[in-house]
C-alpha cells in the first residue's frame, strides 16, 4: 500500500525507473553529506551542530516527499489568454505533454481525457513523451489490421479525446526510444489523432481562417534545425496560413525564434523539461534549457517563464513549455503541478 501511494509499484517496473529513483536517492544523501564535510573543513565549530542539522534535513526531506506525493496527485488546468490580429474568432487550444503512459496508473489518462473534453477545445496538441518505455508499447500493440484500439488497451482513453478540429501528436524522446514505428502503429488505431512526423497539415476553421499545424519529432538541436530547413521550401509552395503552430517536444531555446521566422509560426509549443519535477532539480533544468542566471537577468522573460495568466499580443512569436501533464519515474512532484494548458486565442479589437 505504501509503495502504491508513492507510485513506486509502477516505478519499479523497469530498470530505467529504478535507476531514476537511485539517482534521486543518492543526490538527496550525497549532496548534503559533501556540503557538510566542506563546511566542517573550513568551519570546525559547525561539527557540534551536526546532529540537529541532520535531524532538520531528514525532516525537511520527508516533508518534501509527502508534499510531492500530494502535488503529484493534482492535475490542474492552466488557462492562458492570448491575443492575435490573425484570427477573427476565439480559438481554444489544449496542450498536453509528457503523459508517460506506463509509468503511472492507467486511471491518470482517463482523468486527463475527461478534463480535456470538459473544456470543449478546438484543437488538442500532444507534444511528446506519450509513452514511457518499450514494455508498455509491447503490451499495447493493436491487433493486425485493427482500426480502433480495444477498450482494455492502456491507450484506449485517447480514442475518446474530443477536439473540434482534431488532435495532433509529435514524438518525444521516450516515444522515439520506445520504437517510433510501434508508437505510430498504436496511434494509427486512434482515428481521432494525427501523428505529425516532420510534416504539417492545414486546417480550415468555420470562420474561413486557416490554421497550419507543423510537427517536428524529437531530436538534437542540429536535427531540429535540419528539419526546419527541409520544411521551409515545402511551406513556401503553399499559401501562407492565417495562424501557424509549431509542435516540438524539446524547447529548442537557442534556435526557436529563428525556426519560427523561417516557418512563419506564431506559437511554439514544447514540453520535455517537467519543470524539473523534483524541486531540487528545477534550477538545474532552468540552467540547461533557459541559459545561465546572469543571462536571464539581462533579457526579457520568455512566455515559458511567465507566471501571469493573461498574456499580451501574439503578433510576435512566442514559445510555451508545458511542465508536464504526467510524471516520469514516480508519482512525486514538487516543482510544478501536473498541467493541462488551455490557450484561448482571442482576436485583437479593431482600432
Amino acid at each position: 500500500m505504501a509503495l502504491q501511494m508513492f507510485g513506486f509499484s509502477q516505478t519499479l517496473r523497469t530498470p530505467t525507473h529504478f535507476v531514476f529513483l537511485l539517482v534521486i536517492g543518492e543526490f538527496l544523501i550525497l549532496f548534503p553529506t559533501i556540503t557538510f564535510k566542506i563546511l566542517i573543513h573550513f568551519f570546525p565549530f559547525i561539527e557540534k551542530f551536526m546532529q540537529p542539522i541532520s535531524i532538520c534535513y531528514c525532516s525537511a526531506t520527508i516533508l518534501h516527499l509527502i508534499v510531492g506525493v500530494y502535488i503529484g496527485q493534482e492535475r490542474v488546468v492552466r488557462r492562458l489568454t492570448i491575443k492575435s490580429s490573425k484570427l477573427k474568432d476565439t480559438t481554444s487550444i489544449v496542450q498536453l505533454s509528457d503523459l508517460h503512459v506506463g509509468s503511472l496508473p492507467p486511471s491518470i489518462l482517463v482523468d486527463v481525457v475527461t478534463k480535456v473534453n470538459e473544456l470543449e477545445p478546438d484543437f488538442v496538441f500532444i507534444t511528446g513523451d506519450l509513452v514511457d518505455s518499450h514494455q508498455i508499447v509491447r503490451d499495447s500493440m493493436p491487433s493486425p489490421g485493427s482500426k480502433c484500439l480495444d477498450p482494455t488497451n492502456p491507450f484506449y482513453p485517447l480514442v475518446q479525446l474530443n477536439a473540434k478540429y482534431g488532435t495532433f501528436f509529435v514524438m518525444g524522446n521516450h516515444d522515439v526510444m520506445s520504437g517510433r514505428d510501434s508508437v505510430a502503429e498504436i496511434l494509427s488505431a486512434c482515428p481521432n489523432i494525427t501523428t505529425l512526423v516532420n510534416d504539417f497539415v492545414d486546417v480550415q476553421l468555420k470562420s474561413g481562417a486557416q490554421v497550419r499545424v507543423i510537427g517536428i519529432e524529437d531530436g538534437s538541436t542540429s536535427y531540429f534545425q535540419q528539419m526546419v530547413t527541409e520544411l521551409e521550401p515545402r511551406l513556401a509552395e503553399k499559401r501562407p496560413a492565417d495562424f501557424t503552430v509549431l509542435l516540438h517536444h524539446r524547447p529548442a531555446v537557442r534556435v526557436w525564434r529563428k525556426a519560427m521566422e523561417m516557418l512563419g509560426c506564431d506559437l511554439f509549443l514544447a514540453g520535455h523539461t517537467h519543470a524539473g519535477q523534483i524541486k531540487v532539480f528545477s534550477e538545474l533544468v532552468k540552467l540547461a534549457f533557459d541559459g545561465p542566471v546572469w543571462v536571464k537577468l539581462l533579457r526579457k522573460r520568455r512566455i515559458s517563464r511567465y507566471s501571469e495568466e493573461r498574456l499580451t499580443n501574439l503578433d510576435e512569436p512566442f514559445m510555451y513549455t508545458n511542465p508536464g501533464t504526467g510524471m516520469f519515474g514516480t508519482a512525486i512532484r514538487s516543482s510544478k503541478k501536473n498541467e493541462i494548458t488551455l490557450f484561448r486565442v482571442n482576436p485583437l479589437p479593431e482600432t
